[in-house]
């Protein structure tokens, strides 16, 4: 951020890069983390006790994507409010 700044972009470009790179990120580790659960879940399955009451009912289901999914949404709705509030603080200290 230093450098761009210093090559002379303004804080909006940079709090815009700030965003992206946030949502590509939270965008990667909600997909690497769903990959790796799956794989997961099917190894305990397979690997716990026979005695397990209801074991074979231990699956991932849509309800636990669209928590991952709103969990997501709504952390991205909180960063665009406080990128806000930044870029309003932002024109003020300039003017």
């Amino acid at each position: 951020m230093a450098v761009r700044t210093a090559l002379g972009a303004s804080r909006s470009i940079i709090l815009r890069q700030m965003i992206l790179e946030a949502l590509l990120l939270s965008l990667a580790g909600s997909a690497f983390g769903t990959l790796v659960a799956y794989p997961l879940v099917k190894g305990f399955v397979h690997f716990a006790p026979a005695d397990l009451p209801r074991v074979n009912e231990i699956h991932l289901d849509w309800l636990g994507y669209r928590y991952q999914l709103w969990l997501m949404h709504s952390g991205d709705r909180r960063l665009q409010r406080g990128s806000l509030r930044i870029l309003s603080t932002a024109q003020i200290c300039t003017a």
